[in-house]
């Protein structure tokens, strides 16, 4: 499966707001071991906390069903340490303010590392200058946040 598709089935799972008790994940099932050729990895970027505990219960189901998996960074330093340790990645979603390297810093960076990853940058701050900054460095999106799943 290429990039592409891996891409647009990420996106389509999206539209998936079916809520069980018995669908919930722990945080050690979103961060073991993934060796799937077909899994959609995703390194999400974000100093918020609460940011992994949205992702991992809204995408549940895919994470049992091992058809996606996330790896988490609190920050731009502690993203390039995973993608070394832990990569390549399918997606990288990013925020931009973030302590120690923000996003836009990130993107520049990350090529030197995985030229073929995609990166999507969810902000609340979507002014102009930071969506161009963001897709001249690289981003392939540009999300704002919040995000309505």
């Amino acid at each position: 499966m290429n990039i592409e598709n891996k891409f647009d089935n990420m996106n389509s799972q999206l539209n998936d707001t079916n809520v069980s008790n018995d669908s919930l994940v722990n945080e050690s099932d979103c961060n073991e071991e993934i060796s799937q050729d077909n899994i959609v990895l995703v390194l999400v970027v974000d100093d918020e906390a609460d940011v992994e505990r949205l992702i991992t219960q809204k995408f549940r189901r895919q994470i049992k069903r091992k058809e996606i998996g996330f790896v988490f960074a609190f920050n731009g330093i502690d993203a390039l340490k995973k993608m070394k340790e832990q990569g390549p990645f399918d997606v990288m979603l990013t925020d931009i303010n973030m302590p120690e390297m923000d996003g836009l810093s990130l993107l520049s960076k990350v090529v030197t590392i995985d030229e073929t990853m995609r990166s999507v940058v969810v902000s609340a701050y979507g002014d102009l200058n930071n969506i161009r900054t963001a897709m001249n460095r690289g981003a392939f999106d540009f999300l704002t946040k919040p995000l309505d799943f």
